[in-house]
């Protein structure tokens, strides 16, 4: 209560800005079938399986199935879709049909005894060990585990800065950074518009690879991410808070109604 007010009221206020105010629509909207096509492309030939491995327990585990049935049908008539929103449906059916994966070693104890019916089992195991690496090496998905490293790498190295005051992006999101997970430190962060009348306002820049030549002479390059993509660049002295007031991140959050 005294840290987000009311009990619930942030559920309350995110129902009212995204579904009665229909804030989310302004990042993309997809239609109610697009979550079916993401799992059938995220698991690809594996789908059928997957689902097919549930069959075996479905009725021990119809409630939890339904509670993933239910999140799923939610979240698909909400116009605006990310695969996140559907993590805790995706998990139960991966959690159960590797429960209906021991059901079938169970069911088959007495007719493939000894040998084979190890056999079986490990080669179950074995699929289930070859699935995972399949897709969670596969192209699209990789890409959803990699796609923000480089702001989450830049802002590690630049939280072990001990003189650190003030931190400014340089056409740079603060979606790509991780913020304040990585940073953890209570620094402002700064949407910088205009580098030379705002830079007394941070001691350091997250910059992506494009605008290095813009940074000032007083900073140096103290990092840059694993791809390149982003690099991090301090200098010494303090900072003065009111030379970007109005680019300190929330304050342009509020003025960009994002």
């Amino acid at each position: 209560i005294v840290t987000i007010g009311t009990p619930f009221g942030w559920a309350l206020v995110n129902f009212h800005q995204n579904i009665i105010v229909n804030r989310s629509a302004d990042f993309g909207v997809a239609p109610p079938q697009a979550y079916l096509a993401t799992i059938n492309s995220s698991w690809q030939l594996a789908t059928l399986p997957i689902l097919a491995l549930t069959l075996p327990v479905l009725r021990r585990f119809y409630a939890l199935m339904a509670m993933a049935a239910v999140n799923l049908a939610v979240h698909s008539a909400i116009g605006h879709k990310e695969y996140r929103f559907i993590f805790l449906s995706v998990a139960i059916v991966v959690i159960v049909a590797v429960i209906g994966s021991a059901e079938l070693v169970w069911r088959n104890r007495e007719r493939l005894s000894g040998g084979r019916l190890r056999l079986f089992a490990g080669g179950l195991v074995a699929a289930w060990i070859a699935l995972s690496a399949a897709l969670g090496s596969a192209s699209w998905l990789n890409y959803g585990w990699q796609q923000f490293a480089a702001g989450s790498q830049a802002v590690t190295a630049l939280r072990s800065e001990p003189s650190l005051c003030g931190v400014g992006l340089l056409r740079v999101g603060f979606w790509d950074t991780g913020g304040y997970t990585y940073l953890h430190r209570p620094l402002p962060i700064y949407v910088i518009s205009d580098l030379p009348a705002q830079a007394a306002a941070f001691d350091s820049i997250i910059a992506d690879r494009s605008s290095v030549g813009a940074i000032p002479p007083a900073y140096s390059r103290s990092f840059c991410s694993s791809d390149g993509r982003l690099c991090t660049f301090v200098r010494p002295g303090g900072c003065e808070s009111n030379a970007a007031a109005q680019q300190r991140l929330d304050r342009v959050m509020v003025r960009r109604n994002w």
